[in-house]
C-alpha cells in the first residue's frame, strides 16, 4: 500500500505544470545537489506538502509564525521506511542565511521539529525542508508560510 501512495504522490506532483517547464535545459539532475531553487514545485501546488527524493513531507505549524520566536512544525513523512538519516527544517530563504536549521525528531510518519523564526523575517521566506535519505543524495524543497499556518475558524 505504501508503494501505491508513493507512486500516486509522485504522479500527482509530476502533473503540475511547474514540473513540466524546462527551465533547466542543458544540465542533468543526477545527484540532485545542484543548488537551484525548488520552491516553484511547492508554490505551484499551493499546499503544505513537498516531495523530496521520493519522500513526501507534509508540514503544519503548531502555532503562529512570529519573527524572533520559536515554532513547532509537525512533519508527516511518507514512506516511513526506510527512515531518512535526518530531516532538517528552517524558516527563511533557501540559502539558510539568517536562519537556524532544526533537526527533526523522527517518530515514523509523525515527526516534529522546533524552528527559530528569523527576526526580521526576510521577504520571500518559506519553510524549507531538507531530507537526508537512508541512501542517496540529500534534497530540499520549500512550502509557503501561508500553507503551514492553521487558519482561525470563521
Amino acid at each position: 500500500m505504501n508503494r501505491a501512495i508513493i507512486c500516486t504522490a509522485i504522479l500527482a506532483a509530476l502533473s503540475f505544470p511547474a514540473f513540466a517547464a524546462d527551465d533547466h535545459a542543458g544540465h542533468d539532475h543526477a545527484g540532485h545537489g545542484h543548488g537551484h531553487d525548488h520552491k516553484k514545485a511547492a508554490d505551484a501546488a499551493g499546499s503544505n506538502t513537498a516531495v523530496i527524493n521520493a519522500v513526501t513531507v507534509t508540514v503544519s505549524a503548531a502555532g503562529a509564525i512570529v519573527s524572533g520566536k520559536t515554532v513547532e512544525l509537525h512533519l508527516g513523512i511518507t514512506p516511513e521506511a526506510p527512515a531518512p538519516k535526518a530531516v532538517r527544517a528552517w524558516i527563511g530563504l533557501e540559502s539558510g542565511k539568517g536562519s537556524t536549521k532544526g533537526k527533526a525528531h523522527l517518530h515514523g510518519s509523525d515527526s516534529h521539529v522546533d524552528v527559530e523564526v528569523p527576526s526580521p523575517l526576510p521577504e520571500g521566506s518559506a519553510v524549507w525542508i531538507q531530507v537526508d535519505p537512508a541512501e542517496g543524495a540529500s534534497g530540499k524543497a520549500s512550502v509557503p508560510l501561508s500553507a503551514v499556518v492553521k487558519q482561525p475558524a470563521k
